[in-house]
C-alpha cells in the first residue's frame, strides 16, 4: 500500500518551482501535493545529479515519514506560521539506517514521498521545553513553509537543499 501511494504521488504534477543546487552538482527539488491540508501533507523530494561525475548516495525508500528521515540523510526543515523555526517531534526510535547505496550518474534522479504530520510540527522553542512531545498535538493554523536538505553525514554540511514550499494548515 505504501508503494502504491508513492507511485500515485509520483504522477502528481505541481506548479514550477525553484531548485537548489549543491556543491557536488546535486539538485534537490521539493513539491507539495496540495496547497492546504488538515493534518497530513505529502511532499515529493527529487534528487537529481546535474554534475559531470557520478555521485554515490544512500538509497531512499519510496515513502518516508518526516520524523524518521534524518537517519537516511534527508532532513525536513520548516517554519511555523509565526516564522519560528519548526522542529518535528520524533515518534520513531532512532534506528541504524541501512547502508544501501545507489550511484546517480549525470542526469539521473531519484524521488521519494515525505509525509508531514502537522500535529508533530512544533516551534523549536516549544519542543525544547517538552519532555514528552508526543503528548502534545500542535493545532496552529496558518501557512507553514518546508524545505528538505540532503545531508549524507549527521555532522557535515548538507550536500543539497531544496526550494521552499508553502502549505496552509486548515481547520
Amino acid at each position: 500500500m505504501i508503494g502504491a501511494v508513492g507511485l500515485m504521488l509520483a504522477a502528481c504534477a505541481g506548479p514550477p518551482v525553484q531548485r537548489g543546487l549543491g556543491a557536488d552538482g546535486l539538485e534537490l527539488q521539493l513539491r507539495a501535493q496540495t496547497e492546504s491540508a488538515y493534518n497530513i501533507v505529502w511532499l515529493r523530494a527529487t534528487l537529481r545529479n546535474r554534475g559531470p561525475r557520478p555521485v554515490r548516495l544512500r538509497q531512499l525508500p519510496d515513502t518516508l515519514e518526516s520524523a524518521c528521515t534524518p537517519a537516511l540523510g534527508l532532513v525536513v526543515r520548516g517554519l511555523t506560521p509565526n516564522t519560528d523555526t519548526a522542529a518535528i517531534c520524533q515518534r520513531c526510535p532512532p534506528a541504524q539506517a541501512p547502508r544501501s547505496y545507489v550511484v546517480l550518474r549525470p542526469g539521473q534522479q531519484m524521488s521519494t514521498a515525505v509525509q508531514v504530520d502537522f500535529n508533530r510540527v512544533l516551534p523549536r522553542a516549544v519542543l525544547d521545553t517538552l519532555r514528552q512531545c508526543l503528548r502534545y498535538n500542535n493545532r496552529t493554523l496558518g501557512a507553514y513553509r518546508f524545505w528538505v536538505q540532503y545531508q549524507p553525514a549527521p555532522t557535515g554540511p548538507p550536500a543539497a537543499a531544496s526550494n521552499l514550499v508553502r502549505v496552509y494548515r486548515q481547520q
